[in-house]
């Protein structure tokens, strides 16, 4: 099973718009965090490729450089909205952490698997959950930075998601072909939220029956979330 909480992952969205995730135990000096912050912006002009990390599986290695990206783009908006003042400096890393996150090649490892460009195909409507990670960091940006030039992909991203997410029928949408795990789903609709909230739209109106359904995926002993799922029969999988 997934060690995150589900009121917490699907709440992300909420979370990060309150700024108050930065983790305390390790950054609980104001100037400590803004200085590692101007570390990671420095650090996201430098290309981190799938190359950079040896998994043993390309997938693997692909996820991590995306994931590097995504929150590099996460943690600076946090910080940008802990130290207003700061938020001039960081937003344009958070920029080009974004566009280093969307770009073709980062994306590779969902494309392998997919056969086709998630980003260029989201009209499609099917599949990538992935890029509800893609989404979030755009949320974030958008938050921070409305005018973005990002903002279309942002409005499109999301409504691609919205429309999958509100089609499934058990809740998911597929990460991979046959794949399908609730803590990125948890993820999708953590940006769709994070993203309505930038915007100023109003709550999704699907979002209730999806929750209650979606709420098959938690384990009633331990409150975790279950690792994998059927996304053809909504069967819930523990490996």
């Amino acid at each position: 099973m997934a060690t995150r909480r589900y009121g917490w992952v699907l709440r992300l969205g909420v979370l990060a718009l309150c700024a108050d995730v930065v983790p305390r135990a390790s950054l609980s000096d104001p100037p400590s965090e803004v200085q590692l912050a101007r570390s990671v912006a420095h650090d996201v002009s430098t290309r981190v490729g799938s190359e950079r990390f040896h998994t043993g599986s390309e997938r693997f290695d692909g996820e991590w450089a995306f994931g590097t990206y995504l929150m590099a783009t996460l943690g600076l908006g946090q910080v940008a909205l802990r130290h207003p003042e700061e938020r001039a400096s960081f937003v344009p890393a958070m920029e080009q952490s974004v566009a280093r996150l969307v770009a073709r090649e980062t994306n590779a490892f969902g494309s392998a698997a997919w056969g086709n460009v998630g980003l260029e195909h989201l009209a499609d409507g099917h599949g990538h959950g992935y890029l509800g990670y893609a989404n979030l960091a755009l949320s974030m940006l958008r938050l921070l930075h409305h005018e973005t030039r990002y903002a279309s992909l942002s409005d499109e991203l999301t409504e691609a998601l919205a429309r999958r997410l509100a089609a499934a029928p058990h809740a998911l949408i597929e990460t991979y072909p046959g794949e399908a795990y609730p803590s990125d789903m948890a993820m999708v609709a953590g940006s769709i939220a994070l993203h309505d909230c930038a915007v100023g739209a109003p709550a999704r109106a699907f979002m209730p029956a999806w929750r209650a359904e979606f709420s098959r995926y938690i384990d009633a002993d331990s409150g975790l979330l279950y690792q994998a799922a059927s996304a053809e029969s909504g069967r819930t999988r523990d490996n």
